[in-house]
């Protein structure tokens, strides 16, 4: 889609590079059953849909790979909290679409092989 963008109207804005972004992101949420993201103080809010298929065994290493700064939230609206002191618009984009794709291990299913 860039290169056609490009090749069509010349260089890209930066809002519209951030669009994007932003769309790919929601398309990886509903892949990992998120079905709200919001910013609240200096916290990222997941919200999980209530009957995703997580990957229980993969939960603790998944926390652990965020350092502290992750936490369950438990409740009628399940999710996770990320701690962050990040304010650029572009950073933050970084951090959701990172925690996002590291959603994608407690959601995937392994792949295997079967023997006929």
């Amino acid at each position: 889609i860039v290169e056609e963008v490009k090749d069509r109207f010349g260089p890209i804005p930066k809002p519209f590079m951030r669009l994007l972004r932003v769309a790919c992101i929601k398309a990886l949420a509903h892949n990992v059953y998120i079905t709200d993201i919001k910013m609240l103080g200096g916290d990222l809010f997941f919200k999980i849909w209530n009957e995703a298929p997580l990957k229980v065994d993969a939960i603790d290493s998944f926390m652990k790979s965020f350092e502290g700064n992750l936490r369950y939230v438990g409740g009628s609206q399940p999710g996770f909290r990320l701690t962050t002191k990040v304010k650029d618009q572009d950073e933050l984009l970084d951090i959701v679409g990172d925690a996002l794709e590291r959603m994608l291990l407690l959601t995937q299913d392994d792949c295997k092989e079967e023997n006929s």
